[in-house]
């Protein structure tokens, strides 16, 4: 039993120690684009997922038919989500955020009120560009 428990002590340290400097390096980059805590930015008349690990998934202004949000609760946590419609019917897959927009800090807990106030910034930024934003049925 206290073979396995080393075992799998060893495990979590290593996987820490394998992933701590990616995550830290993908916040670093996001923080040199100006951009740390917004799901999604306009640049260059497009909209830009701002994904931690990656450049970003870029979606023209004029391709975009809608933005549908939305908000989970899972793991004892609230955080948003949001998928780009595209015209033509094709759609992203559903981005997920959480409250880091509104409080301007990294965020471990979030509420529903907090994810539905970063959801209201997020498609008053969007009507000011012209996309118009959608929520399911039942939300809010």
């Amino acid at each position: 039993m206290n073979i396995a428990m080393l075992v799998m002590s060893v495990l979590i340290l290593l996987l820490v120690a394998i992933m701590l400097p990616l995550i830290l390096r993908a916040t670093k980059r996001r923080a040199e684009r100006g951009h740390a805590f917004e799901p999604f930015y306009f640049e260059n008349d497009e909209l830009v997922a701002n994904l931690p690990f990656s450049d970003g998934t870029r979606y023209h202004l004029d391709e975009i038919d809608h933005v549908e949000f939305g908000f989970q609760y899972g793991r004892g946590n609230w955080f948003g989500t949001f998928r780009v419609h595209k015209k033509g019917g094709k759609r992203s897959r559903r981005f997920s955020f959480d409250g880091s927009l509104y409080t301007q800090k990294v965020r471990f807990h979030n509420s529903r009120e907090e994810i539905v106030q970063v959801i209201e910034l997020l498609q008053t930024e969007l009507k000011t560009r012209g996309i118009p934003c959608v929520m399911p049925k039942g939300m809010v």
